[in-house]
């Protein structure tokens, strides 16, 4: 065997030791968890956050260099909350290092939550006062003015008064309608046999192996909520919000 190829193999050999010895990713996938709580009539007071594990760790939750909370996530899917008490006040960009221990190896995943804001709020017009017209009315006959009028036409609209449309009548002598007898109804015998089918493949349905559906993580979320204007009237508020892992 030449040279080169004994070089060629223990640069394979060396290679592959290399990758046998790199740790598998330990996070596989994070993402926002979406609910239907995040539409209503007040913000939400916290997003779940989703991610899966490739082995356990322990974990610590830091923001603005304080820890908000920790604990050990086993391999597999695993969730925590994100308390949102300003998230809502205007658009911003909330950051936060998610610190994962597994024996003397440390990895800190750094992430961001994008808040954007859109708001439906009524928009305050200014009347404009309506012009007081004047106008005059001459009559002639011939060359020789025989009569004139001036008039100033009234500020506010004349309202139409609507007069509700008198209510239903009911005659207490008119003769009640006389029931159909010739209603077709549903044989008894054959709603029993029905029922027992529905029943059994209920039960057959309870001994089947179902395999839960996997929790879908994502990117990018919406809130739907409302709020008052200082004159009191409730506008609705469409909020995006974005876990971001790679920064702009």
């Amino acid at each position: 065997m030449s040279k080169q190829s004994l070089c060629a193999i223990f640069l394979l050999n060396l290679c592959l030791g290399a990758l046998a010895q790199t740790p598998p990713p330990l996070i596989l996938e994070i993402g926002l968890i979406d609910s239907d709580s995040y539409r209503g009539t007040s913000p939400p007071t916290r997003l779940i956050v989703g991610l899966e594990l490739s082995q356990n760790a322990f974990y610590k939750l830091i923001h603005n260099k304080a820890t908000l909370k920790g604990g050990r996530f086993l391999k597999g899917f695993n969730s925590f909350s994100l308390e949102t008490d300003n998230f809502f006040e205007g658009p911003g960009v909330h950051t936060y290092i998610l610190e994962l221990k597994v024996e003397d190896r440390i990895i800190r995943q750094k992430f961001e939550i994008a808040v954007e804001m859109e708001d439906q709020s009524p928009r305050v017009t200014e009347e404009t006062p309506a012009e007081n017209k004047e106008y005059s009315v001459l009559m002639y006959i011939g060359d020789q003015l025989v009569a004139s009028s001036k008039k100033l036409p009234t500020s506010e609209a004349s309202k139409k008064i609507e007069v509700p449309p008198t209510p239903y009548q009911i005659n207490p002598y008119a003769s009640a309608a006389e029931p159909d007898y010739n209603v077709t109804g549903v044989p008894i015998f054959a709603t029993a046999i029905a029922l027992y089918h529905i029943i059994k493949d209920l039960t057959a349905k309870k001994d089947e192996d179902v395999r839960p559906q996997p929790i879908r993580k994502k990117s990018l979320i919406t809130s739907t909520f409302l709020r008052s204007s200082p004159d009191g009237q409730v506008y609705k508020v469409n909020a995006t919000i974005e876990l971001r892992t790679q920064f702009r």
